[in-house]
Order: C-alpha cells, then sequence, then structure tokens
C-alpha cells in the first residue's frame, strides 16, 4: 500500500521545471551606471581617462605616461526609444599628436594599445586591440541593437563593425608589448585570449601563440555596417556556429570604424552612437513540411496555415526545423478541432522579445459523427492491486454512479465513466473516456462492448495508463462493464453494474463454458478469423485480440 500510495502521490506532483535563464550582455541599455576609465596598459597603468558603462570596456588611451592621453567615447543623454542614456564612439585625434587619430570602439574585454615613438614623424610598432571576454556559456543566435552613424571628412566610406565571438579553452601569446613610450622598447606581458589569436589571424606584435588542448573557436560574427543613418536605425545579424561545443566565453566589439583595417583605415571624427544591445535566441522554424512536401507558403513569422483534407498526420510524417542552437520543439496533434500545434521554445527571448512561438496546421474537420447518448445508473465498485501482495485496496464499494454510453450507426461507440475517484488516496483520477469502442449486438440482443486506449491522460496530465473497457447491456437494460486501469505496472481494477452486488470480487462477467464467437471492428461475425484484429466473446465478456 505505501509503495503504490507513494507512486500515485508521486504522479500527483506535477514538477515546475528548473529552466535557466538565457544569459544577457550587461548594461545592455546603459542606462546603469557609468564609471571612471584606468586604461590598462603593460606597466600597471593607474591613471583614470573618460568613463564607460559598467561592464563594458571604451578604448580611451592613457598615452605615454599621461602625455597623449585621449578618450573616444562618452554618455550621450536621449537613447533609442526615450532610455536615458546611448554611447558614442568616435575617431579621436591625439591632442599632443593631431595627425595620430585613435580608434573609437567598445567591448566585454579589455582594450589595449602599443606604439613606439612618435617626437618626430609617425610612431612605429603600433597595434592594439582587445583581450579576455565575459565568462558565457549560452548560445545566441543574433546580435541586434539601434544605432546612428556619421562620418567625418577624411575617411568617408570607413564601415563602422560588428564583431562578436565565442570560444573555449585558452590562447596565450608571448611577449606582446602594452603600453606606448617615445624611446626604448615596451613593457611586454604574456596576453591571454587575445581577439586576433582566438579568431586565427596574423598579429604585428607579440610572439608565439599556445593555446590549452581545450581551445575551440565556437561562434563568429564580423560585419561591416557602411553608411550614414540620421535616425535611430535596427541592426540584427545572426551569429554563425563553427562547432557544436558549450561556450565558455563570449566577447563583442562594436566599432565606429573598420576595426580590422588598422590605423591607415581611421578616419577621424567618424561616430556610432548605440543603445539596446541584445543577444537574440530564435525560437522561430526555418522549414516546415509534411510527408515530405513544403508547406505552402511557409515563412518563420507566418503562424497559421490552412491545410487540405481530413486526415490529420502523425508526428513522424511532420519535419520541423528549427532556427535557435538551443531551440527546442513540441507537436500537439489535436483530432477534436483537427490542427497540428508545432510549438518553438527557447532559453532567451526572440528579435519580438517573446521566448516562444506556435505554428498551427488547420485542417478540415471530419464530420461530426451522429451518436444517441444514454445515461445508466449504476453502482461503482473499485480497488487498486497490490501486485507484490495480491492484496485489493478497495476505494469504491457499491458506489452510485452515472456512466454515459454514446452509440454511432458504424457500431462504435464512447464510453465514459466520470470523474474517477481514489477515495483511499483522496485523490481524483479524472474522466475515463473510451473513444472508439466496438459494440457487437448479438442475437438474444445483448451488446457486447469492447475498447482500449493507450496512454490516457489523467491527473489532470500527470500521469498516462492504459485503459480497457469490456462489458455487455442485456436487451433487459442490465448493465455489466470492467474497467482496467494500468499505470505503469500497477492495476486500477473497477466494475461498473445496474445492480447492486457484494463488492467487486463478486462481480463475474465471464462464463467459461459459453461457445466463443468473433467479430470485426465493424460488428460483423467472422466465422474463421485470421491475420488481423477481432473481437472474442465469450458469455459476456469481449476482448481485443490479434489473430
Amino acid at each position: 500500500m505505501k509503495k503504490i500510495y507513494s507512486i500515485l502521490l508521486g504522479a500527483a506532483l506535477v514538477a515546475s521545471a528548473n529552466v535557466a535563464s538565457a544569459q544577457q550582455l550587461p548594461n545592455s541599455n546603459f542606462d546603469g551606471s557609468w564609471v571612471d576609465c584606468v586604461p590598462w596598459t603593460s606597466k600597471n597603468n593607474t591613471k583614470k581617462q573618460g568613463v564607460q558603462p559598467d561592464g563594458w570596456c571604451i578604448s580611451h588611451v592613457i598615452g605615454m605616461n599621461g602625455t597623449g592621453a585621449t578618450s573616444v567615447g562618452d554618455k550621450v543623454t536621449g537613447g533609442y526609444d526615450g532610455s536615458a542614456y546611448a554611447v558614442k564612439l568616435i575617431h579621436t585625434a591625439n591632442p599632443y599628436k593631431k595627425s595620430e587619430i585613435v580608434p573609437g570602439y567598445i567591448s566585454l574585454g579589455t582594450s589595449w594599445a602599443t606604439s613606439k615613438g612618435g617626437i618626430v614623424g609617425s610612431p612605429t610598432n603600433k597595434d592594439g586591440g582587445v583581450f579576455g571576454g565575459l565568462a558565457f556559456t549560452n548560445k545566441p543566435d543574433a546580435i541586434s541593437f539601434y544605432y546612428q552613424r556619421s562620418h567625418g571628412s577624411s575617411k568617408p566610406e570607413e564601415p563602422a563593425t560588428v564583431v562578436v565571438y565565442s570560444w573555449k579553452g585558452t590562447w596565450s601569446q608571448a611577449s606582446v608589448p602594452g603600453n606606448n613610450v617615445l624611446t626604448g622598447s615596451a613593457a611586454t606581458v604574456t596576453m591571454v585570449d587575445r581577439d586576433k589569436n582566438i579568431l586565427g589571424m596574423s598579429t604585428d606584435q607579440g610572439g608565439t601563440v599556445t593555446k590549452s588542448d581545450d581551445a575551440e573557436l565556437i561562434s563568429y560574427l564580423n560585419y561591416s555596417i557602411q553608411g550614414d543613418a540620421t535616425e535611430w536605425t535596427r541592426f540584427e545579424q545572426p551569429i554563425s556556429y563553427l562547432t557544436t561545443s558549450t561556450p565558455e566565453k563570449i566577447n563583442v566589439i562594436i566599432s565606429a570604424g573598420d576595426y580590422f583595417g588598422g590605423p591607415s583605415a581611421i578616419g577621424e571624427g567618424n561616430t556610432l552612437i548605440l543603445d539596446n544591445l541584445s543577444l537574440v535566441y530564435y525560437s522561430r522554424l526555418s522549414a516546415l513540411s509534411v510527408n515530405g512536401v513544403a508547406v505552402d507558403g511557409f515563412a518563420s513569422d507566418v503562424y497559421n496555415y490552412t491545410m487540405l483534407g481530413t486526415e490529420l498526420p502523425t508526428e513522424a510524417q511532420i519535419a520541423a526545423t528549427v532556427m535557435g542552437q538551443s531551440a527546442s520543439k513540441s507537436v500537439v496533434i489535436d483530432e477534436e478541432n483537427a490542427t497540428i500545434t508545432i510549438t518553438v521554445s527557447n532559453v532567451g527571448a526572440d528579435n519580438d522579445g517573446q521566448t516562444s512561438h506556435s505554428y498551427v496546421l488547420q485542417y478540415e474537420k471530419a464530420p461530426v459523427k451522429e451518436g444517441v447518448s444514454t445515461d445508466y445508473s449504476g453502482y461503482l465498485n473499485g480497488a487498486i492491486i497490490d501486485v507484490e501482495t495480491n492484496e485489493n485496496m478497495v476505494f469504491a464499494e457499491n458506489e452510485g454512479k452515472i456512466i454515459t454510453i454514446t452509440e454511432y450507426e458504424d457500431g462504435t461507440c464512447d464510453f465514459l465513466l466520470p470523474n474517477l475517484y481514489l477515495s483511499l488516496l483522496d485523490m481524483s483520477l479524472g474522466d475515463i473516456l473510451v473513444e472508439g469502442a466496438t459494440v457487437v449486438k448479438g442475437a438474444d440482443g445483448t451488446s457486447t462492448y469492447a475498447g482500449f486506449v493507450d496512454d490516457m491522460a489523467l491527473l489532470d496530465g500527470a500521469l498516462f495508463a492504459d485503459v480497457t473497457l469490456n462489458g455487455t447491456i442485456t436487451a433487459g437494460g442490465v448493465v455489466n462493464m470492467e474497467i482496467n486501469v494500468d499505470w505503469d505496472g500497477v492495476p486500477i481494477v473497477c466494475t461498473f453494474t445496474s445492480e447492486t452486488t457484494g463488492g467487486i470480487e463478486n462481480i463475474e462477467s465471464n462464463d467459461v463454458e459459453a461457445p466463443v464467437e468473433y467479430y470485426n471492428l465493424q460488428g460483423v461475425k467472422v466465422a474463421n478469423p485470421e491475420n488481423g484484429i477481432f473481437i472474442r466473446v465469450q458469455g459476456g465478456n469481449a476482448t481485443k485480440v490479434v489473430l
């Protein structure tokens, strides 16, 4: 009893899944905290230069110990759609040497720059970029944001750049110079997770590159934004996945110019203002077909389709391809409403802010079967059978009950035993509904009923059970029905009769001496049944058999 109680009670407790929320970019609308920037150098700079949104790094430079310090970004009031602030990135001339333009970009990693000389002529050994990033284990499908864009006069065709990449493991490059000097050599460091190392690009400065055994570039986007945009303009681009591995880190770099183009590509005054950065997790389909034929007019953002015919396909006949790297799909077949619903879900929001989308295929509804419903009053007896002890744990004994049988002209019926209540557990399994049961009319006026339901949803969907129906109604209206509910090896046996009895153990509907007759599923008597499914009738008991 304790074991069965535990099993049924456990099924009654519908656990809520602990679905992890998708990771997003920090301070992504830039309305959060802004902090002083202390540009990184290999000489452990501590001087402040400019400001940056908390969680991000703007490529301000400190110059040569403060000489030539340059700010290349700032907070601007009035962001997209009424937000408080946006980020302005701008290529800016070094105040100490106007011919040297410092690029403006923002990243999740740490920006750095190096050069040598420059008192007379241009500095040499110039290099820079970003190293490091943000700890990250999700798989976003795209990046989006809003931007405004303008150009100065020196490089009016320079594109802005959006770079996104995720990886696992580490890359290390020895002897990377990381500060600006007038004379002598810059101090070097072993730089970990330098952008160009991870992306497999050559570097102008630095020594040997090594990587950990598990180092792997997992996803990558490098996109150029062309032209100007005086009004807020939406940007969205998919991120390409190179492997199926789970990332450990991510970096986002957005530049007012050609980020990988080198110093000669940078144009003074070229500006990018951006706001509302977001990682997008697609929860839509990219393709949908039924029985190998693409659904007519399919588009990922169209969610309702009218299909021909009344025959609904099986789930195996539906091919639905999800767009998102982490997306999952479920298929629900609703025969009553003649619909197929494919729902795609993801851990984070799509570009419309939703985490799931449902596609509905509406088929033509089959003609409604006209049936005659009859209510029968009687007595329900029921017990749970403990298969280990063979003990009958009675939950209903001569309980007043009404069943409903709806018979159709095609020799089938729907059998309803409403609200099967297990009193000893104080638990309602719900309605026992056996649709499409076979009705066989005997020569003496007795009707024999047989039906079976595989995986009937009970207890509000918390458990699924196989249900078998056998029974008779005599010409005089005497009802005897047996309803067996088998859930995961736990038998629940019920009998319903229109005449009171001494209890469930006293109901015996099968006469073992009676002759055996066979009927097909249409109710036609078969003399020599073989190679098919038939109804075996003996006495008052009917059973569906395969011969």
